[in-house]
């Protein structure tokens, strides 16, 4: 819809972050029309892609979307104008963004808006991050080096992104 932008700032310019940490932004919305009626919410989720080779077959791709929590920003009307809105999560302790030969891992946060129109479900904004492990991470993997424990999963492993 041309009414509406929305536009996703983390707090931290690196957008990097490790499990157990706050990640904290806001979500800016321009309105160049008023609205009704509407509802910003905004999203916490982890995207898994894998692409294995087969020689048979051709590639064997699989995508996974994960979402892991969502918070509403705002419901009600907005007139011509520039909103802006905080958020904040919990960075979950994994899986850690990886990006690799056979699979990627992948966090964002997603904005949805939900208008009295039907058009406007296609107004939205994306935002990636990286997720590094937390500070107690290497407790909680038994003395595994971090070599072990990213190298050690497949492909299969993406359902539970």
């Amino acid at each position: 819809m041309p009414g509406i932008a929305l536009n996703i700032m983390l707090d931290k310019p690196d957008k990097t972050f490790e499990g157990g940490e706050t990640i904290t932004g806001r979500v800016r919305v321009a309105a160049t029309e008023d609205t009704q009626s509407a509802a910003l919410s905004i999203l916490l989720y982890c995207k898994g892609h894998s692409e294995k080779k087969t020689r048979v077959a051709g590639p064997d791709v699989k995508d996974t979307e994960r979402w892991i929590e969502e918070r509403d920003l705002y419901k009600g009307p907005w007139a011509r104008g520039e909103y802006t809105y905080p958020f904040s999560f919990t960075a979950p302790s994994g899986p850690r963004t990886y990006k690799g030969h056979v699979f990627d891992v992948a966090w964002h946060v997603r904005t949805r808006m939900r208008t009295s129109r039907e058009t406007d479900q296609a107004v939205g904004a994306d935002e990636e991050f990286t997720l590094l492990s937390g500070k107690n991470a290497s407790q909680d993997r038994e003395g595994k080096s971090a070599a072990v424990v990213v190298h050690g999963g497949t492909a299969k492993g993406l359902t539970g992104c």
